[in-house]
């Protein structure tokens, strides 16, 4: 028996080990790996805890240290899957660069162009001219990817601080709260106890701070998912218009833009690449990615506040 409950033991403390050593990495394909990795190990874990419903260990802490690693495992690969979803964007850059490429040697070729244009036309300023308005998209993207990142994370940091609040507050109601110990000698367990509550509160406390301060540069990249219909915003606890900078000087069939110029947003849920909004010529498409919606979100002010 005792030579069974050390092997037990030491396989919990190796699984103990690779769940509390999760190494979380950036990019997708290390991700996967370790969520892969942490799948079977769960799986292990739950194996183990099979083996521990027999009545000779249930006396021992051995099912409760296995039941605190397949939750320590299953929030592993939880975190894993969530930070997933942002590293698979590198398919979509790897593919823009694969069009990128494959549309610079399929122009290459002399049969892409008749020769009689080739004779006719010179091209030579032009072609650098589309280049470098696409190489320009490309530094707008840097752009969006930015208010993108500094949205998730905001939202990210106010979920992350709601559920530990909400966490707390119930340790503190009657039903999770312990009895007072009697013995005078027990006070100090605690007193120790009330001072981590109060510490992690203090702390809390503060990243409400932080979050107030940081949700007055969000701003709000939701509305570029369709949010804007027939000149005002949907979805939001206030309609209202929705304003956009022009990204960079840009000419259109109907319009001229400047840099930083100001445009209502009339519409962007019927077409997401191109947005119509009203300029100073009227009305007329413009590709959403020039545009920068750059007032703050007044809903992560309000949640901030909260």
């Amino acid at each position: 028996m005792a030579s069974s409950t050390k092997v037990l033991e030491n396989r919990l403390a190796e699984y103990e080990h690779k769940a509390r050593a999760v190494c979380i990495g950036v990019n997708h394909l290390a991700l996967d790996a370790e969520r892969v990795q942490q799948d079977e190990l769960l799986q292990k874990v739950k194996q183990l805890e099979a083996e521990l419903r027999d009545l000779a260990y249930q006396k021992t802490n051995l099912p409760q240290r296995a039941a605190d690693i397949r939750s320590d495992v299953k929030g592993n690969a939880a975190a894993l899957r969530y930070l997933e979803t942002i590293s698979q964007l590198e398919r979509s850059f790897t593919v823009l660069t694969e069009n990128v490429s494959e549309t610079s040697v399929q122009l290459s070729s002399p049969k892409a162009l008749p020769e009689s244009v080739h004779v006719k036309k010179e091209l030579s300023g032009n072609v650098e001219s589309c280049w470098n308005y696409v190489a320009q998209l490309s530094r707008l993207t840097q752009v969006h990817i930015r208010n993108a990142a500094e949205y998730q994370q905001f939202h990210h940091n106010v979920n992350e601080v709601e559920a530990n609040l909400s966490r707390r507050l119930k340790m503190t109601q009657p039903d999770y709260v312990r009895p007072l110990p009697e013995e005078i000698s027990s006070a100090p367990i605690l007193a120790n106890e009330l001072r981590e509550h109060l510490n992690h509160f203090i702390h809390l406390w503060g990243r409400t701070g932080q979050l107030l301060e940081d949700s007055r540069r969000v701003v709000p990249v939701h509305l570029r998912l369709g949010g804007v219909q027939n000149g005002l915003s949907v979805n939001t606890e206030s309609k209202g218009a929705v304003m956009a900078r022009a990204l960079l000087t840009l000419a259109g069939p109907n319009y001229e833009l400047a840099e930083g110029e100001e445009v209502r947003i009339i519409n962007n849920s019927d077409d997401p690449h191109f947005w119509k909004v009203h300029t100073s010529s009227g009305i007329a498409e413009i590709p959403s990615v020039c545009l920068w919606i750059s007032d703050p979100d007044l809903e992560a002010v309000k949640r901030a506040i909260k």
